[in-house]
């Protein structure tokens, strides 16, 4: 083989190792460009999410501020449960002054009852006294102007026997009236009575629902403070932008394990050894066609028989084998 030809091999060789190492290098360059790229954007994305659960908790950290129960709402809870205290305790006193007063009156109302039994029983009772008494003064008066006028037989005669007749029948007609009246006005003192006592309990009941409704308003203004701290509390930070940003530097990350994975420089390595076992042969090809010329040119100078060309001979000469030579 000419010269030239294996020094033009070599430099084909050679210039295809360069190119190998060239392009593996670019390659790798621009791998690395794209990987620096990503591991920017996921910083990027890093930063964003937790500017984002920042925000997010600031949010709710404001939201529970705000669910606080302020000075005004804690003031008027006091000023309604203080008023509610005092027109409790109004009535009370009030309604204690009834009983007092009809604590009063109940021995009267019993007193009087036990004379209006009497008097349904149809006993003497002190009741009719003062009637009694002032119908007898008008009898015995009857009795002086009949005697006057009839004389001492009045009361046998008709006139004095009907005079007097008729005035018994009259004041026991007013001992009836006054007897029924007494009755009548007896019950009604006593329903009043009754009923003034129910009046006060029910009095007392309805102050007592006014005061726990009054209170209950309070009690359920403290529960809507409570409920709207409980929940502001519950709230949680919004991780949306966390688990986003999770999502996407997992699949950036991904891109550049399998970038890793095809193992560039190993391939470039891989394409240099190439280019270099590509060298390596056509030199090696090129010294042992040079061996073989020189070893031919040197049998010829000599002179030695016919030359040869098949098997391991050169005419008489035995040659030895180049597979066994040292190169």
């Amino acid at each position: 083989m000419p010269a030239f030809t294996s020094i033009a091999l070599g430099i084909g060789a050679a210039a295809s190792v360069g190119g190998a190492v060239s392009g593996a290098i670019q390659q790798g360059d621009a791998m690395d460009q794209n990987e620096r790229l990503a591991r920017d954007q996921m910083a990027q994305n890093d930063r964003l999410a937790q500017q984002q659960l920042e925000e997010s908790r600031a949010i709710r950290a404001q939201a529970l501020q705000y669910a606080q129960a302020t000075p005004q709402e804690l003031q008027q809870m006091s000023v309604m449960t203080q008023q509610a205290n005092n027109t409790y305790q109004q009535q009370l006193a009030a309604l204690e002054q009834d009983k007092q007063i009809l604590a009063s009156v109940d021995p009267a109302i019993r007193a009087a009852g036990e004379e209006t039994l009497k008097l349904i029983q149809g006993e003497e009772s002190r009741i009719l006294a003062p009637l009694q008494r002032q119908r007898q003064l008008q009898r015995e008066q009857l009795k002086s102007n009949l005697r006057q006028q009839l004389g001492s037989g009045y009361e046998t005669s008709q006139a004095g026997f009907m005079a007097l007749q008729q005035f018994d029948q009259q004041s026991n007609d007013m001992t009836l009236n006054a007897q029924q009246s007494t009755i009548n006005s007896m019950l009604g003192l006593t329903s009043q009575a009754m009923a003034s006592r129910t009046n006060i309990s029910g009095r007392v009941g309805e102050a007592g629902q006014q005061l726990q409704n009054s209170l209950s308003n309070v009690l359920q203004g403290t529960q809507n403070i409570q409920n709207r701290v409980t929940n502001a509390a519950g709230g949680q930070p919004n991780y949306n932008g966390v688990m986003q940003a999770n999502a996407q530097n997992n699949q950036l990350l991904g891109n550049i394990m399998a970038q890793n994975m095809q193992n560039p420089t190993g391939n470039a390595i891989a394409g240099v050894a190439n280019a270099a076992g590509s060298l390596g042969s056509i030199l090696y090809n090129q010294n042992y066609q040079q061996q073989q010329l020189e070893m031919i040119n040197n049998l010829t100078n000599r002179g030695t028989g016919n030359i040869s060309t098949s098997g391991n001979t050169l005419g008489n000469t035995v040659i030895p084998d180049w597979r066994t030579q040292t190169v």
